[in-house]
């Protein structure tokens, strides 16, 4: 078995050989033979060839067996290997290592990283609950390294590792049911460099939570740079600060792409024609997310996005945690977009596939994807506004006004009016040093933000003395009144006593 001249996998795709040699056709067109090692007999497999020896790995033996024999090895693997006895030798017939080969070095045109890292944790996910537990993550890790390692020829990095990612992972996901889930296990790798770096010495390893990342801080840094050039008016930049900031970015456009940028901002109302000319900050957003998305995706540099890329970079687009775009879906965008039939897209090409031209307004807005990565953004970006001391001390004076309103109306007492008074500057006065410590003059919204629970505080405190004051002042306001009622009465009495001590007086000396 796997011995014969035409393999399994060469019938299967309908490739003809005119020789017994063991000779293959790699992906780039050349020939490779099996001294070249196997790595490149992985890079073959697709997905869906590994997915179909799965499926007959599962009917046949289920998921309680790891090792097989020569002859089960090559009842399962026969179809994807021009010779299956070296991959059974170098794996010792243990299954997993060689599926987990199979979808780490697979060069299938649409699946990147995430992808195979969803195939991975699908195979070591035993009982199918879409989670692992640390012994699921264990065998994950373990064969995983071992397959790297012995397919590149390659020594193992640190034997042991394994239990220090699982530990790691635990520890920083703290998943509630003590599995990790699926979308939890591919974010926390995203965020992970040093698994990344390694990855990275023998396949192509970009997660695609890492380039959303990537994308949110290189659009926040164009739109921060938009800001300070911004005409506060119109809302504009002129169009050499639209591509100064492109070169800013270290994605600069080039003549040709100057003309066509200026020619699509024209067609779609991204231009203010009322004034200078400027580019409207619609336009720009509109404009700069799938610009900076695909320069980013554009890893070889040749100004042209193919399928694969073109996957990442409609996946890229949507919110962290979203499904991979379906093949069939990415190619037909290719059709739809590859208008020259090159087998790629450029960036002109993507940016005018996503900005969009308002057909009620006549002006050119963000598609649905920028506007969702702006409205991460815009929070980012409010949050760190500066904003000066003197506004600050505007609002909380006012704030503290408004506190003690209903004691400022009723206080009758210019003292304890003054008193209140001076307690609401004092109160600004020790807002602001909090704030803004060193004297600079001015803070950021964050920062307003922050104090925002000690300055509720304060003004809390400052209403509850002014009511006591007032209760104070309208006490003495009471007993006062009281004071003088009881004089009054006082008074009142005696000169009763002294008229009717003349009358009896004055009737006695009548008499």
């Amino acid at each position: 078995m796997g011995q014969a001249n035409s393999s399994k996998r060469e019938l299967s795709r309908g490739f003809k050989r005119k020789d017994g040699s063991s000779k293959l056709k790699s992906g780039s067109g050349t020939k490779k033979t099996i001294a070249d090692g196997l790595v490149h007999e992985y890079k073959q497999v697709t997905f869906a060839e590994a997915a179909e020896c799965r499926e007959t790995f599962l009917d046949f033996f289920g998921n309680s067996q790891f090792h097989l024999s020569q002859e089960e090895f090559d009842d399962v693997f026969g179809p994807i290997f021009h010779d299956s006895v070296p991959h059974h030798k170098l794996f010792k017939g243990r299954v997993f290592q060689t599926f987990a080969a199979a979808y780490i070095f697979s060069e299938d045109e649409t699946k990147g990283l995430d992808s195979k890292v969803e195939a991975l944790f699908g195979l070591f996910d035993f009982d199918n609950n879409n989670c692992l537990n640390r012994v699921e993550m264990e065998m994950l890790f373990e064969c995983v390294t071992e397959a790297i390692h012995k397919v590149t020829k390659t020594k193992h990095p640190n034997h042991g590792c394994e239990l220090t990612l699982i530990r790691r992972c635990f520890r920083d996901v703290s998943p509630a049911g003590g599995e990790v889930k699926m979308h939890e296990f591919q974010e926390w790798l995203g965020h992970q460099e040093d698994i990344t770096q390694y990855l990275n010495q023998f396949i192509e390893a970009r997660f695609i939570t890492a380039i959303q990342e990537e994308l949110l801080n290189a659009v926040s840094s164009a739109y921060e740079q938009f800001l300070k050039v911004e005409d506060q008016e119109s809302d504009t930049i002129t169009q050499a600060q639209f591509f100064e900031i492109l070169t800013n970015l270290n994605f600069p456009a080039t003549e040709t792409e100057m003309s066509e940028v200026m020619k699509l901002l024209k067609e779609n109302g991204g231009l203010d024609e009322r004034g200078q000319g400027g580019v409207k900050e619609q336009a720009f957003r509109a404009m700069i997310v799938p610009w900076l998305s695909v320069s980013i995706m554009d890893t070889d540099h040749n100004g042209h996005i193919d399928i694969a890329e073109l996957k990442c970079l409609m996946w890229v687009h949507q919110e962290q945690g979203t499904r991979e775009p379906k093949d069939d879906i990415i190619r037909q965008t290719m059709a739809r977009l590859d208008l020259d039939f090159s087998g790629g897209i450029d960036r002109m090409e993507w940016v005018a596939h996503n900005a969009e031209c308002d057909i009620t307004s006549g002006n050119m807005v963000p598609s649905k994807a920028s506007l969702t990565l702006f409205r991460k953004i815009d929070k980012s970006v409010d949050a760190n506004r500066r904003i000066m001391i003197t506004e600050v001390r505007k609002q909380i004076t006012a704030q503290a006004t408004e506190a003690v309103s209903f004691a400022l109306s009723t206080l009758i007492n210019p003292k304890d009016k003054e008193e209140l008074e001076n307690l609401i500057s004092n109160l600004a006065v020790d807002v602001i040093s909090d704030i803004d410590p060193h004297n600079i003059g001015y803070t950021t919204i964050q920062a307003v933000n922050e104090s925002k629970h000690k300055i509720e505080l304060k003004l809390q405190k400052l209403a509850k003395y002014a009511v006591t004051l007032a209760k104070i002042e309208v006490k003495e306001s009471q007993l006062n009144h009281q004071l003088k009622m009881d004089l009054l009465e006082g008074s009142g009495r005696k000169d009763s006593d002294f008229e009717q001590a003349n009358r009896i007086r004055n009737k006695k000396k009548g008499n």
